[in-house]
């Protein structure tokens, strides 16, 4: 989204002056912005899970400019705050444009399926924002489950399960892995239900179960990752399976977040020194 740094660092000035009502409006113009883009990118009306985190960030964002201090400068440290916190609303809405399972029914999280791969292009491609100096990709990984009320009655549903995914660069560098493993009983084991089922309940048979908190480091250079499954494990009563067929789904991810520190915003032009008329004589 362009501009979005310089409307921010605007919003700083005018905090400093103490305009309370031209900083509530121009907080408000950017959250609906990013509302309307939340829109455009999950026309379906998955926008939901990405406006609780915008609203989030957007009250985080508002401490932050409060903080200014009236009728000074702002702080060089706050600014860079301000910038970075804001940055960070763009990145909620990149989750909506992922693989998409579907939206929870009790989070209202957007979940994604992780497909298992070789090359990295059939992965979940994240785009990296403009940034300086490192990045950090966290999100939340879950295994996947097809519920079944009827396995759970009979107290044949357990399943373990562990999954494994990389995440790569596009000319196929790992930069890390991430393991989640989890056991399946009853209801109680899963995440959430996915809305959008056909049946009677109006949910998803396959549903999130398991929870491992991911964080990475991506390097300044990377411009673009791949979030790609590597290989499934499910151990079962009667038999234990190993599943790593290119395009399986095989792990879901929620909670998609990016954080980095926006590149410095362009000095302005200098402007050319007044000529001085000549000396009379």
């Amino acid at each position: 989204m362009q501009g979005v740094t310089d409307a921010l660092l605007d919003l700083a000035v005018v905090a400093s002056r103490d305009d309370r009502r031209g900083m509530r409006v121009s907080i408000d113009a950017l959250r609906e912005r990013h509302l309307a883009a939340a829109g455009e990118l999950s026309p379906d009306g998955g926008e939901h899970s990405a406006a609780g985190a915008i609203d989030r960030e957007f009250g985080q964002l508002t401490e932050l400019v409060t903080q200014i201090g009236r009728g000074r400068p702002p702080d060089a440290a706050i600014t860079d705050a301000i910038a970075a916190r804001g940055e960070r609303m763009a990145a909620s809405l990149f989750a909506s444009a992922l693989s998409e399972l579907g939206v929870g029914a009790k989070t209202k999280r957007r979940f994604c399926d992780v497909l298992t791969g070789r090359d990295p292009k059939g992965g979940i491609l994240v785009t990296i924002p403009s940034h300086r100096g490192p990045l950090t990709l966290s999100f939340e990984l879950h295994n996947r489950h097809t519920y079944s009320e009827e396995l759970v009655k009979t107290g044949k549903a357990y399943s373990r399960y562990t999954a494994t995914i990389g995440v790569l660069t596009l000319d196929n560098t790992l930069i890390s892995r991430a393991i989640v493993q989890n056991e399946f009983r009853t209801q109680a084991d899963l995440v959430d239900r996915i809305s959008g089922g056909g049946g009677a309940s109006g949910l998803k048979a396959v549903a999130p179960t398991g929870t491992e908190a991911v964080s990475i480091v991506i390097p300044e250079e990377a411009m673009q990752v791949s979030i790609l499954g590597e290989k499934l494990s499910v151990v079962r009563p009667d038999n234990t399976d190993t599943f790593n067929a290119t395009g399986r789904p095989m792990a879901i991810i929620s909670n998609v977040l990016v954080e980095y520190k926006p590149p410095p915003p362009p000095r302005p032009a200098r402007r050319p020194a007044a000529r001085r008329p000549p000396a009379k004589k």
